[in-house]
């Protein structure tokens, strides 16, 4: 089994709905205890991970699409059974910003609300805590230990997705309703230092060789499978 870790504004829910349409009651999804979309054997929060992990492989999951945190799960997943797609940091930011002003979210998401209130602009909504380098902590990725990278089972780039797994689409994307400045951009990249590492790391090994990520089979996508429905 592999763990998919969706991080926010990566491609994660195109990534969803064709690995649903592919592989149907062989992947499930964890969005917390209470969400809609995750999987039944997911629903007690008693259970250790181990334990929920077990349940799953006997009812032949494949893949466990876990929103946000590998934190959560890495007692039954080691780095090198997780899978998951980076985005540059810039365009990811402003990304989850626009989501925000365009669909808002949880009733429980005070950030959410800031934003669709106008409390926070843009680079005070990079600057929140919960927002730097947001991709480096749903990893569990240590500034100390970049040579780490290396160990996960796959690290993609989400501009690269058609070539590597087949993922032309795009959904949930949001059009921009506001103007980016330069000194938003700085403030993005000063907030942002390690994801930006990360991310061109993970691009520098995909032409210079030095780290190989093999890209689980049950992750590439036919388009032929994906566009037309055939087989």
């Amino acid at each position: 089994m592999f763990l998919f870790v969706h991080i926010p504004k990566t491609a994660g829910t195109s990534l969803r709905q064709r690995l649903t349409e592919r592989l149907k009651d062989r992947i499930a999804f964890d969005y917390g205890p209470r969400h809609e979309l995750t999987h039944e054997l997911l629903r007690d929060p008693t259970l250790a991970p181990e334990d929920q992990r077990a349940r799953l492989e006997g009812h032949k999951i494949e893949i466990l699409y876990v929103h946000v945190r590998f934190a959560d799960w890495r007692a039954a997943f080691t780095p090198a059974e997780v899978v998951a797609v980076l985005r540059h940091p810039v365009d990811r930011c402003i990304s989850h910003y626009q989501h925000y002003l365009t669909h808002g979210g949880d009733p429980a998401d005070r950030l959410a609300a800031r934003v669709t209130a106008g409390e926070l602009d843009l680079r005070e909504f990079a600057r929140i805590d919960g927002q730097r380098n947001l991709q480096a902590r749903c990893l569990g990725i240590d500034a100390a230990k970049l040579e780490n990278l290396a160990d996960y089972g796959a690290l993609l780039l989400s501009d690269t997705l058609d070539s590597t797994l087949g993922l032309r689409q795009r959904l949930n994307a949001g059009r921009r309703s506001f103007t980016v400045t330069p000194a938003d951009i700085a403030t993005i990249v000063e907030a942002n230092r390690l994801d930006l590492l990360i991310h061109e790391l993970v691009r520098q090994a995909g032409r210079e060789g030095y780290w190989e990520w093999r890209i689980p089979d049950v992750l590439r996508l036919s388009p032929l499978q994906t566009w037309f429905g055939r087989s």
